[in-house]
Order: C-alpha cells, then sequence, then structure tokens
C-alpha cells in the first residue's frame, strides 16, 4: 500500500528525531489493524479511492502527529491564567499611558472622531509589541518550569465575604518595579540628554528638539530620584516576600505622601519647559507650550490620583492588621 506508506513517511517528518521510529511503529500498527479489519469485513483488497478515504478520515499528517507530541500549548493552562492577567495589567497600563500623552489641546488637524482612530491604532501597535514581550516572558517561564506556587502567591487574608476576587501577592509589585525602572531610565534621560527626545505625533519631531525642560526641574530630580527609587526598592521586597508587613506599610504610606508633595510644588512651577529656538516660523509656540503644560497637569493628576489611592488601600490593609494584632 504506497499511499499508506507515503502517509506514514510524511507523518514521521513532522516528529522529533528521539521518537520518530517509536511514534511511526506504533501509528503504523495501529493503521494496518484497521486496514485489515476493513479487507476481512469487505473480503478483498481495499482499492486506492477506499485508501484515500481511510487518510482523509484518519487526518493530517501534520494535526495527528501534534497527538504524539508534548506541551503543544504555546502557554499551557498552568500558567495561562497568570499569563492573561499579565496581558491585562500590561495593555490597561500601556493604554491609559498612550491616551495621557495624545491628549491635545485643540483638533486642529484632526477631529474628534480621527483623534479617537489615531489613540486606537497607537494603542494597538503598541500592544502587538506588549503581547509579544509578555508571551516570551512567560514561554521562558514554563521553559524553565518556574514555580507555580511562586507565580500564584496569594494570602488567605485576601479574602473577603464579597467575593472579590483575590490578587496574586507577586504581581503588582513585579508591573510596579517594572514601570518605576523604565521611568527612572526616562526621568534621568531628561536631564543628561541635550533635548527631549519623546515621539509626540501632534507636535511633532522637529519641534520637540526645540524644547528643554526649565531649570525650576532641577531642584526635584534628586527628590523624584529618590521617591522612586525607594518605591522600586519597596516594591522588590514584597516581590520577594510575596506580602506586606506593617513596617513597610508605614514606609509606602510616607513615601506616597511625600510624592504627592513634590507633585503640588512640581505643579507650582513658573514654567515647566523653556523654547531653545524660535526658528519654526510656521509653528504657533505658545499654543505648542499650552499644549504641552496641559498634558504636564494631566499626568501629574493622574499620577496624585494613583498614589492617593495606594494610600487609601495600605490604610485600610493597615487597619486590618492591627485590627488582628490586638485579637
Amino acid at each position: 500500500m504506497k499511499m499508506i506508506n507515503n502517509y506514514l513517511n510524511s507523518f514521521e517528518n513532522y516528529l522529533p528525531e528521539d521518537s520518530k521510529d517509536e511514534v511511526r511503529a506504533e501509528l503504523e500498527s495501529s493503521i494496518y489493524e484497521e486496514l485489515d479489519d476493513m479487507k476481512e469485513g469487505l473480503g478483498r483488497d481495499l482499492s486506492q479511492q477506499e485508501q484515500e478515504t481511510y487518510l482523509l478520515k484518519l487526518g493530517h499528517p501534520m494535526r495527528v502527529a501534534s497527538g504524539y507530541l508534548p506541551n503543544q500549548e504555546l502557554i499551557n493552562k498552568d500558567y495561562f491564567p497568570a499569563y492573561k492577567k499579565a496581558l491585562e495589567i500590561s495593555l490597561t497600563v500601556v493604554a491609559i499611558i498612550i491616551l495621557l500623552t495624545s491628549i491635545r489641546l485643540n483638533f486642529e488637524d484632526l477631529s474628534i472622531m480621527g483623534f479617537i482612530f489615531d489613540v486606537f491604532w497607537r494603542v494597538l501597535d503598541i500592544s502587538i509589541d506588549v503581547l509579544v514581550i509578555v508571551t516570551f516572558v512567560f514561554y521562558a517561564l514554563q521553559k524553565s518550569n518556574y514555580d507555580l506556587n511562586k507565580l500564584y502567591s496569594w494570602s488567605p487574608k485576601e479574602l473577603t465575604s464579597s467575593g472579590k476576587k483575590v490578587p496574586l501577592s507577586r504581581f503588582d509589585p513585579f508591573f510596579e518595579m517594572m514601570f518605576e525602572g523604565l521611568f527612572l531610565v526616562f526621568w534621568n534621560h531628561l536631564f543628561y540628554s541635550e533635548e527631549i527626545l519623546i515621539n509626540v505625533p501632534f507636535i511633532g519631531s522637529e519641534i520637540m528638539q526645540n524644547i528643554s525642560l526649565s531649570t525650576e526641574w532641577q531642584s526635584v530630580h534628586w527628590i523624584i530620584n529618590g521617591l522612586v527609587g525607594a518605591s522600586l526598592l519597596m516594591n522588590a521586597f514584597y516581590f520577594l516576600v510575596g506580602h506586606k508587613n506593617r513596617w513597610s506599610i508605614f514606609i509606602n504610606i510616607s513615601n506616597n505622601f511625600v510624592s504627592i508633595l513634590v507633585l503640588i510644588f512640581i505643579a507650582s512651577f513658573d514654567q515647566f519647559i523653556l523654547i531653545e529656538s524660535l526658528n519654526l516660523n510656521d509653528v504657533n509656540w505658545e499654543k505648542t507650550v499650552e499644549a504641552i503644560n496641559i498634558n504636564i497637569f494631566i499626568v501629574l493628576g493622574f499620577i496624585g490620583a494613583v498614589a492617593l489611592w495606594d494610600i487609601y488601600a495600605d490604610v485600610k490593609r493597615l487597619k486590618g492588621k492591627l485590627t488582628k494584632y490586638k485579637a
């Protein structure tokens, strides 16, 4: 049966070298056993058409071979829930950042719908990168057999009567560490480069090359480095230990409180940016500066809101710990 033999040869090419012979022999035995039963029932040899019908029913060689291969999922069922959660967090944060950095003072170049579609396509474009990175990270964790108990670490103390979802202890600090690290790189780059190297679509790179930070930012340069660095260290502690204790909560509340004071101080600056050159005559510098200032205020407000929420959550957590401690 030449067609059957050709099928087995093709099937074999989809198998890893170390198991080709064994798996082929197993399938070959199964196929010929079924074909012998069919021949016995018909009382004759199978025709070419009947062999073809049988093989079509059996399925594509690649599909059949996949049944003999281990772990055919890119992210298997054990890691997938955490993978899905990581994607949700990453995509949400990226979408918020893009939205905040895309807010315009006016819509002279784009209609409101045009602006919405512009933001949508930017989010979609960067989301592909996020998807690839998160998938790669979890694929690497899966391949290295990373301890699932560490990945899914949690605390029964987080259980509530409302039945809300229980957070994964290491997820939030991991993502906060990642974004704090990126922020420190970005923040210090602003002070050690000659120009603001940011791609702002509605302003343009040529304009951004003529803009620099005002000298007032120097007064908070190292303060912000210290606050973000302290937060990064605290999140590293949470990530390693898997939970917060009373002292770490106190420190985090203090850090957030000081951060809010610094944000208020920044908001009181006379100038956020300086125009290095007015050579671009077709640019309305007054509107450009106003647009950038509005974006800075929005970002400051967003960071302040996150810090306030973090304080609120820590105070609730601290009250719970003190109540249990007294009991």
